[in-house]
């Protein structure tokens, strides 16, 4: 285990779920940190061995500029999601000072690390968009998500990539302005452009990519 790692707060109530959060910072967001976690009994049975998770805490510091609609419906939507390319969430608190979502960790890094750290070309990155519209569609709610994409009527793309021209009308039509324009999602799936995606050299590509910077 890190030397440096330390516990600094323990949460949940029963022996099955009390976790212990660490110092370790792995991310942030507007109103959060997110930290690496354990499951208490875990930790001291198996030590280094342990099962790492995510601890997402949101300060309430100031009650009246927290997003509670936001925050109540990612709650809903990550419980709602079983699916082996989503971060799980395994529990949820909130006490006076703090909201805490114990999530599952993602030993691979993330998205933004990947971008990054590597340019990927154009079949990559058509391998992994493609796995979004089967997760969104899970969501209930997934209508509120595509709602906040702020739509243009005239969408430039650079002279400095090699973009085909399916690639251009999927991202046009994603982000037509009138919403009865747009791609639904199943239509997303079962376009020739995103099933031919899904090839194998895609995906050892990008583990090695991870690999790389791990």
């Amino acid at each position: 285990m890190d030397k440096q790692l330390q516990i600094v707060k323990e949460i949940g109530k029963t022996p099955e779920e009390q976790v212990l959060i660490t110092n370790v910072t792995i991310g942030e967001g507007a109103f959060s940190q997110v930290y690496i976690a354990f499951y208490k009994k875990e930790f001291f049975e198996k030590k280094e061995k342990a099962t790492k998770l995510c601890a997402k805490i949101l300060q309430i510091s100031n009650p009246t500029q927290l997003p509670y609609k936001q925050i109540q419906t990612e709650q809903q939507i990550m419980m709602s999601i079983q699916s082996p390319y989503v971060l799980r969430l395994l529990q949820f608190h909130q006490t006076i000072n703090n909201i805490y979502f114990i999530l599952e960790y993602c030993e691979d890094g993330d998205l933004t690390k990947l971008l990054k750290n590597n340019e990927l070309n154009e079949g990559q990155v058509l391998y992994l968009f493609g796995k979004f519209p089967w997760e969104i569609q899970q969501i209930e709610t997934h209508q509120k998500l595509i709602d906040v994409i702020k739509n243009t009527t005239n969408i430039h793309f650079s002279n400095n990539f090699s973009i085909s021209e399916d690639t251009k009308d999927l991202i046009k039509n994603m982000l037509e302005v009138e919403e009865a324009n747009r791609f639904e999602w199943e239509e997303i799936i079962n376009m020739n452009i995103i099933k031919e995606s899904y090839k194998e050299e895609y995906k050892s590509q990008i583990i090695q990519m991870i690999k790389n910077y791990k």
